[in-house]
């Protein structure tokens, strides 16, 4: 049985790399059998998972050798896919839905660590034979939510029945205010909210321990909120598909919320947002 990709998407730097390797983490301890796919040109994606474990060339029936693999936390193959090209995340993407490797370990999940636009990463899922969920991580900033409405919209777009939306993951909020940002956009476009990941110095410690925080903080309120995620991976449910908003639709929401960001500065506070 072929295993389910699990593809954590977002806007270089919102977080997704960290998120992650946390879920990867949380479902290993699980007890399922998992790859850890990330494509990030320096190799470091997969690093809090194996520890000290060197990367190895996978050799020429992979990628013609331009991937690397070594097993990690908790029995977690991790590999890195980034070779340094752009315009390679596509093909490694679906060149890996084939690896040998793969195949081999009967994975439950293989997990896909992916910044960027929708454009690298939905391109080829719209062609990919094997089932897959996209999970969307953002954060309070408006670049992040026009990503996040680009991959809504090119989500709709897509005629592959494999393909599920698995919903929004909100990361680094650092308090109520953020929350609502992000929280009114998902009431706007009917998407359906994972968890809440709130910012964090501990998340810190477990990249400066080169480990996940799963295991450095076994009990922490973060660790708690990647569990939530992994429990969602594992139970498999169909969220609802979001609609996006359309040029006029975004702006006048970008409106409303500039329009209330200049009402708390300068002292006035409605709809409970500074609470």
């Amino acid at each position: 049985m072929a295993p389910e990709h699990i593809v954590i998407a977002g806007r270089s730097g919102v977080g997704n790399s960290t998120t992650a390797v946390n879920v990867s983490a949380a479902l290993a301890e699980e007890g399922y059998r998992l790859a850890h796919v990330g494509y990030d040109q320096r190799r470091l994606s997969t690093a809090p998972l194996r520890g000290e474990g060197k990367l190895v060339p996978c050799g020429g029936e992979c990628l013609e050798g331009r991937t690397a693999c070594v097993f990690g936390y908790r029995g977690i193959l991790c590999v890195e896919a980034g070779n340094g090209d752009h315009g390679e995340t596509e093909v490694a993407l679906g060149r890996l839905c084939h690896f040998e490797e793969i195949a081999r370990h009967r994975l439950d999940y293989v997990i896909h660590d992916i910044s960027g636009g929708p454009e690298a990463v939905l391109s080829f899922l719209s062609k990919a034979g094997e089932p897959w969920r996209l999970f969307m991580v953002t954060s309070a900033d408006i670049a992040s939510i026009h990503t996040l409405n680009e991959f809504i919209a090119r989500f709709n777009g897509l005629k592959n029945g494999k393909g599920r939306f698995g919903g929004i993951i909100a990361n680094n909020l650092s308090g109520p205010f953020f929350e609502s940002v992000v929280g009114d956009f998902i009431c706007e476009t009917g998407a359906h909210l994972v968890a809440n990941i709130p910012r964090s110095m501990m998340v810190s410690v477990g990249e400066f321990c080169t480990l996940p925080l799963v295991h450095v903080a076994p009990r922490g309120h973060v660790t708690a909120v990647y569990r939530k995620i992994a429990r969602a991976v594992a139970e498999g449910k169909d969220a609802r598909v979001p609609r996006h908003l359309d040029d006029g639709a975004l702006a006048a929401w970008s409106r409303r919320w500039r329009e209330i960001i200049d009402e708390l500065e300068n002292g006035i506070v409605r709809d409970g947002a500074a609470i």
